[in-house]
């Protein structure tokens, strides 16, 4: 897993990931976590438009981040997930437990959530 971040007030944080999402990236993931708790931080978002794979343990970490994030009144979105991350999150049913924006809706939905 690779990825940049973007923050700001009005963003909160944001995490541009590519490459796989997979049990290797489970201490970053850890970090993150630790950073988006002691930094109280309130809109997380996962940006997926660059991310090939991911397998069961990177859906559980994104369940736990959510679960986190929600934990301190905040938002979690996951961004443009496209190719086999989009299937797995289908037949996941992922959509049911956290929120989902494709590029069709991604500036709808900002609209809603600044």
């Amino acid at each position: 897993m690779n990825y940049s971040t973007e923050s700001g007030d009005e963003i909160g944080l944001r995490l541009c990931v590519s490459g796989r999402l997979t049990f290797n990236d489970h201490l970053e993931m850890k970090n993150i976590t630790r950073h988006i708790i002691t930094a109280q931080i309130k809109h997380f978002t996962f940006d997926f438009s660059n991310l090939d794979f991911i397998d069961s343990a990177g859906i559980g970490m994104l369940l736990i981040i959510a679960s986190e994030v929600k934990s301190i009144g905040g938002l979690f979105i996951v961004e443009n997930p496209c190719g086999h991350v989009a299937r797995v999150f289908e037949a996941a049913k992922i959509r049911d437990m956290i929120t989902i924006l494709s590029e069709t809706n991604v500036a709808e939905e900002s609209i809603r959530y600044p």
